[in-house]
């Protein structure tokens, strides 16, 4: 297993950090996006019946035999009102049934086989019908309503600068708390790691801040949250192993083969992977109590 030899010596509990506060100010509820989710859930489950004649929103799979090559087709399935395909030739379907019909399409005739006409017939929305689909965690049109929403909130909290701003917070507050026992080695790989991206960093020689001090202080942050995110796995039986770091340069490789694989390690070191992975997964695991948070204070 993949493990650091440095210590924790004073852990962090994120749970116990109170978020009151720091509610999404900027978040926007869109009632037509709910409207166009809600309606391919009520389809999905929706009745499929074959109707006498073709209507708006209905599926319909033609042959088409004209004379220009826009209307040359076989199976073309369109939907009614959704101009899929030709405007002009939803318009000549709408009111037709399945058979084969003679029409004009652009002032030249056409022949139109269709093969199916499928209308889809939206259940009711009520709470019983809702739990008999099946849905996890969905028993009621509340639930469906919550889950609606929370997927505009999963959406906001990945574009918008809020969530990971509160994020930040917490990882400050973090620094401040956590207290580890460095090992030796692991110190003068994390030197090594602050000096690597230091001089990475430093590009311009009138940059007014102590950009070392700077990297250092991220650096070593950064190798809190890998602590914490390795601990978290450890608990989870989750721990990674050397066949991850493998699969990793393998994908390094195969983005440039000129290196050999020793040059792509040296470039890729595995502390510098472990720092990345587990620090990686604690992030994600503040993101999602941030966005826990989201969904629990915003109704709508």
């Amino acid at each position: 297993m993949l493990e650091f030899k440095s210590k924790l010596v004073q852990e962090f509990d994120y749970h116990s950090v109170d978020l009151t506060g720091h509610e999404p100010k900027t978040f926007v509820f869109d009632e037509k996006i709910y409207q166009k989710d809600l309606e391919r859930i009520l389809k999905r489950f929706g009745n499929k019946i074959q109707p006498e004649t073709a209507q708006p929103g209905d599926l319909v799979v033609v042959d088409l035999n004209g004379s220009s090559e826009r209307y040359q087709k076989k199976n073309l399935s369109l939907i009614i009102g959704k101009h899929m395909a030709s405007e002009a030739l939803e318009k000549a379907i709408c009111g037709l049934s399945e058979g084969t019909h003679t029409l004009m399409l652009d002032d030249e005739p056409a022949e139109i086989c269709i093969q199916s006409i499928t209308r889809t017939v939206l259940p009711s929305l009520e709470d019983e019908t809702v739990s008999s689909w099946g849905m996890e965690g969905i028993g009621s049109v509340k639930d469906l309503r919550k889950y609606l929403v929370d997927k505009q909130l999963d959406a906001f909290f990945i574009e918008s600068d809020e969530g990971e701003e509160c994020t930040a917070q917490i990882s400050m507050q973090l620094n401040n708390t956590v207290v580890i026992e460095m090992n030796p080695e692991e110190e003068i790989l994390l030197r090594q790691e602050i000096k690597s991206k230091t001089d990475t960093r430093v590009t311009d020689e009138e940059e007014e801040f102590d950009v070392a001090s700077f990297m250092e202080t991220i650096i070593r942050s950064s190798f809190k949250l890998a602590l914490l995110g390795q601990e978290e796995l450890r608990k989870e039986g989750k721990l990674y192993d050397c066949s991850k770091y493998d699969e990793y340069i393998d994908r390094w490789m195969q983005s440039d083969p000129s290196c050999t694989r020793e040059e792509m390690i040296s470039e890729h070191p595995l502390f510098s992977y472990m720092m990345d992975e587990y620090a990686g997964y604690y992030i994600e695991l503040l993101d999602k109590y941030v966005l826990d948070f989201y969904k629990k204070v915003i109704n709508v």
